[in-house]
């Protein structure tokens, strides 16, 4: 079999073996074609195009979504907030602590722990981030949050961070809230 796939039509040539189990009347030879789903939906004005970021994830699960529900892309961040009360419940908070498992120079693109800090220092709230590891140049978090802390090193291998995780992030929690009982 010979699968050959051009754009969004996929053809596949089937060669038949004697002794398949076929009919000795099948052809040796045949030909097998099949439309993308998202050529369908193009040809069938369900979508005006399927290169929107998050159409082609899970196997194409983005557009299909919008394609028969109408669904808008949204930022998953976003969309936590606000279905949590988050964007309500910040106004009267004192502390926002919040974290990741990595956080690193993609959290300042949307991530949940960045979205949320931007949220609590509009509102005028401290906030603190505490993660597993905190990983490579962070600068683009500058002003999210009053103090970061990260649970190991970099150094460390990720079975032992999960190995020694409780104690690492109780140790953490400890610091963090021994700074905070000084500031006040």
């Amino acid at each position: 079999m010979t699968k050959v796939k051009i754009s969004s039509f996929s053809v596949t040539v089937h060669r038949v073996k004697p002794g398949s189990g076929l009919p000795k009347s099948a052809p040796s030879t045949w030909i097998t074609s099949r439309v993308s789903d998202a050529e369908v939906w193009l040809r069938e004005s369900m979508l005006d195009s399927v290169d929107q970021p998050g159409d082609g994830s899970a196997g194409g699960l983005g557009a299909g979504l919008r394609a028969f529900c109408r669904a808008e892309r949204r930022p998953g961040a976003e969309v936590v907030a606000e279905l949590t009360g988050f964007n309500e419940s910040i106004r009267t908070a004192d502390l926002l602590v919040t974290g990741e498992g990595r956080t690193d120079d993609q959290t300042a693109d949307g991530k949940l722990p960045a979205v949320l800090a931007a949220k609590a220092k509009m509102a005028g709230v401290r906030t603190l981030l505490i993660s597993g590891v905190i990983r490579g140049d962070v600068s683009a978090l500058d002003g999210f949050f009053d103090a970061m802390y990260g649970a190991v090193g970099e150094a460390v291998s990720a079975v032992e961070a999960v190995s020694q995780g409780r104690q690492n992030l109780a140790r953490v929690a400890r610091e963090a809230a021994e700074e905070i009982a000084q500031d006040m």
